[in-house]
């Protein structure tokens, strides 16, 4: 025998995949040329470069294949630099496109060592 009520129907996982697709898709910059980047690079650096390359240089560094982190420049903007020992593709997946708001270069040293002096 059928109750007069129906069961609550839960939403489905493909509703709900959608609905944060959407939401997601529509929370990045929007691809605006040069003006576009500059406003939103502006917007998401707020500590000169140096300090963000002290905070952030002691995690990357424990990252196997870091050998190092410098400032950059490119086009007169500061940009991040992070030398690598070798760019595998593995590394330069585990390694940030942009550090809070700063570009990110990887650049390959190979090994650096010290230099012996007399």
């Amino acid at each position: 025998m059928k109750s007069g009520r129906r069961a609550a129907r839960r939403p489905s996982s493909r509703w709900f995949f959608v609905a944060t697709l959407a939401l997601s898709a529509s929370c990045r910059p929007e691809a605006g040329g040069e003006a576009g980047r500059e406003a939103a690079d502006s917007a998401m650096t707020t500590r000169p470069i140096a300090e963000v390359l002290a905070a952030h240089t002691p995690e990357l560094m424990a990252i196997a294949g870091v050998v190092g982190t410098a400032e950059g420049e490119r086009d007169g903007r500061p940009l991040f630099v992070i030398l690598v020992r070798s760019a595998t593709p593995r590394l330069r997946a585990r390694l940030p496109r942009r550090l809070e708001g700063y570009p990110v270069e990887i650049r390959e040293t190979g090994t650096i060592r010290a230099l012996d002096r007399p």
